[in-house]
């Protein structure tokens, strides 16, 4: 289970998320939807650790996430794939993903 609680974050002395409580069940998808500007990008950057944290929890499975290094939280099996337009395009959408969860062996992964 992935649980946010009271995140607030953002960049430098800017504020985007005010007071987030998010909680994911495990093994569920989850859309993240709003209009552009609505920190809907800037909430899983902070869940992976690319934006400043200024308050609130972020845990998986019991364990903190905030003050990870990226690569750890990786590992915990999160990532984080920007929709951009220079993804893999020769590859499908599963082996970017795949390509994304690469620490963990193929069984896992899927």
């Amino acid at each position: 289970m992935l649980t946010v609680s009271h995140l607030s974050a953002g960049y430098g002395k800017l504020t985007v998320l005010h007071e987030i409580d998010v909680t994911i069940p495990a093994g569920q998808f989850t859309a993240i939807l709003g209009p552009n500007g609505s920190g809907k990008s800037t909430l899983l950057k902070t869940i992976f650790g690319l934006t400043d944290c200024f308050g609130g929890d972020i845990i998986l499975e019991g364990q903190p996430l905030i003050g990870l290094a990226t690569e750890q939280i990786s590992r915990q099996g999160i990532a984080y794939i920007p929709q951009r337009q220079n993804v893999f395009a020769s590859m499908t959408v599963r082996e970017n993903l795949l390509l994304a969860l690469r620490h963990l062996n193929r069984t896992q992964a899927e």
